[in-house]
């Protein structure tokens, strides 16, 4: 499965570590947007030109969609989602259009879908994919692309702010150790302050012995 999300580009193969995910830079998210808007419009087109009876496989996965929505299911949603948006391209009775426009929709790794942004977008989608069905069945060639169009783009800015976020966060620096504040004496120093009258032990004596015995502390540390 990790070799196949390589392929895909979504993950990277490190050695002897294992895989790291890959994050898209902000233009080729946008090229993704760019591309799918293309194909998947094209499909549209396709399946309102030729209309069929109906739909029930898409249908059915709408009818996902909205219970997915109503249950605060945002796993449900991304399946029944992306099941939804299969079934309508391969209405279009292109399979090698299908491979593509799935291929790179698997490549967009879902930002920001369960922010607040997200949420409200999920909910607007319920009554779009119910209408998309109801354009393809009455051969709508300009209405539906329309609306598909719009129902692509509307999570191109919640993909693009939380991706933005994401990366603003990558490059903060790491949290770096810093001494506590204030002067911290070492057990050396600590043995020369003598009551009067004690015989006094050079300094060099001093921190051979402490060493000697393993009682020297390191200066304590904390988060910067």
């Amino acid at each position: 499965a990790l070799l196949e999300l390589s392929r895909g580009g979504l993950v990277e193969p490190m050695r002897n570590r294992g895989f790291k995910v890959v994050e898209p830079t902000l233009t080729e998210l946008r090229n993704l947007f760019d591309m799918r808007e293309v194909l998947e419009l094209h499909a549209a087109v396709l399946v309102a030109a030729n209309p069929p009876k109906d739909l029930p496989a898409v249908r059915g996965w709408a009818d996902q969609i909205a219970k997915a929505v109503e249950t605060d299911d945002v796993q449900l949603y991304l399946e029944a989602d992306r099941a939804y948006h299969r079934e309508f391209i391969a209405a279009a009775g292109n399979e090698l259009l299908t491979e593509m426009v799935m291929g790179l929709r698997d490549k967009m790794r879902l930002y920001g879908i369960s922010s607040r942004a997200g949420h409200e977008r999920q909910l607007a989608s319920v009554p779009e994919h119910y209408r998309l069905i109801e354009l393809a069945l009455a051969g709508e060639t300009e209405a539906l692309p329309a609306l598909l169009r719009s129902h692509i783009r509307s999570w191109e800015p919640i993909f693009v702010d939380a991706l933005m976020r994401s990366k603003d966060h990558a490059r903060e620096p790491p949290r770096q150790l810093s001494r506590t504040p204030g002067r911290v004496s070492r057990p050396w120093q600590r043995v020369q302050s003598l009551p009067a009258g004690s015989r006094q032990v050079p300094a060099a004596q001093t921190r051979r012995y402490w060493w000697s015995v393993r009682t020297v502390r390191a200066p304590a540390l904390r988060a910067a």
